[in-house]
């Protein structure tokens, strides 16, 4: 059971994705989230302490999901690697929207937060991994070139999310780039 602090974060994420960062008030969490008024201001006295925990909620997430896929086996190829991000990318499209389109809410807010921005660049707990697996399938450059495939990964995502009804494999747009930096 999630305990009311994460009940307030939760739905602050719900809020950010659904209705955009003018909405994210203590109230408007409060309705959100079904809870008493006042309850997310018990948690984060100003919007700005609220903005900051969201941003260390969405690191959190990101950081379980990352141990789930650090659990599973390494790709073998560059097939199997485009296929993990491709899997990566069709959860945040599907059940992980939400964060997704919060995340990226926050990161326009983060342009012009210099607090924010540090927050939301600390941690980026894929690289690693991203990295493990590119050297895993060849690359002279893991580092630099899992910096390159998330950045790219990061772009195909906001793609996908504005234009839903879009079609295609994305294992099939991942692979050409993969194959380009392992040339």
């Amino acid at each position: 059971m999630s305990t009311r602090r994460e009940q307030v974060l939760d739905a602050a994420v719900e809020l950010l994705a659904v209705r955009g960062l003018r909405a994210l008030t203590h109230r408007g969490v409060d309705e959100t989230a079904g809870l008493p008024a006042g309850s997310a201001s018990n948690h984060f006295r100003t919007r700005k302490a609220l903005l900051h925990g969201v941003s260390a909620h969405l690191v959190a997430r990101d950081e379980r999901a990352v141990l789930a896929l650090a659990g599973r086996r390494s790709p073998a190829d560059v097939r199997e690697l485009a296929e993990a991000v491709a899997s990566l990318l069709r959860h945040r499209l599907g059940a992980g929207r939400p964060v997704a389109l919060a995340r990226r809410v926050l990161t326009a807010e983060a342009a012009t937060d210099p607090e924010l921005c540090a927050d939301l660049r600390r941690c980026h707990p894929l690289r690693p991994v991203t990295a493990g697996w590119l050297r895993g399938v060849g690359s002279a450059e893991p580092d630099r070139h899992a910096e390159l495939l998330l950045a790219f990964a990061d772009g195909l995502l906001e793609q996908r999310l504005l234009e839903a009804d879009r079609d295609g494999d994305l294992a099939d747009d991942v692979e050409p780039l993969l194959r380009g930096l392992l040339s």
